[in-house]
Formats: C-alpha cells, structure tokens, sequence
C-alpha cells in the first residue's frame, strides 16, 4: 500500500481496538488526530540501509555537479550555447546543490544517535 511505500514498511496491519496493548519495546506509538499509530520498530529501513541509499545519492549528485560546473566554467560553452541551455544548467547546477545539502542534513540526523 501507499502507507508501506511512504513509511518503508515490511508489513502493515490494523487494529480496531483503541486500548490495545502499546507495552511491547519494540513498538513505538503517536496520537495523529483520531487515529494511535503503532509502529513496530522492527518494521522500519534498517538505518544503515538508508544512509548507504543516501550516500549512493550523494556519490551520483556529485557528478552531476561537477558536470555541470565544468560546462559552465567552460568559455567556449558559455559563448556557443544558447542562453537557455546555459540557464537550465545553472539550474540543474543549483537544483543538485539544495538536493545534496536536503540529503546531508538527512544523514546527519540519521547518524546522529
């Protein structure tokens, strides 16, 4: 389900009782209006699965910017290509710079326990 999908579930189950038993360690629960959610801890992406994912990202995000600033840093490119083509990749430029500061800061929260 979507649900899974977002949250990178292995499995996801409900419950009808509103009072069921949350004493288990391995579960964590949150009040979300209406509706008490349960997670069981083990369900989650094992950490160190995220930040491997997150660092292939940023190893790809890399050389995509240096791609990108050794055509702009390029005289030829910038005098010969048109000024859209030089605009759209400063925006690809810019566009894998705020990607990669989002996913460091994801990173770092993920390895700061």
């Amino acid at each position: 389900t979507l649900m899974m999908e977002l949250a990178r579930l292995k499995s996801f189950n409900s419950v009808a009782d509103a009072h069921a038993d949350v004493s288990q360690d391995n579960i964590i629960s949150t009040q979300i209006g209406d509706f008490k959610v349960l997670i069981r801890t083990g369900d989650l992406e094992d950490v160190k699965e995220q930040v491997a994912r997150i660092d292939r990202q940023l190893a790809d995000l890399d050389g995509q910017m240096i791609r990108s600033r050794k055509k702009l840093d390029n005289d030829q490119f910038l005098e010969k290509a048109p000024a859209a083509v030089v605009e759209k990749e400063r925006e690809r430029l810019a566009e894998c710079r705020k990607t990669s500061a989002l996913l460091h800061e994801r990173r770092k929260k993920l390895t700061a326990n």
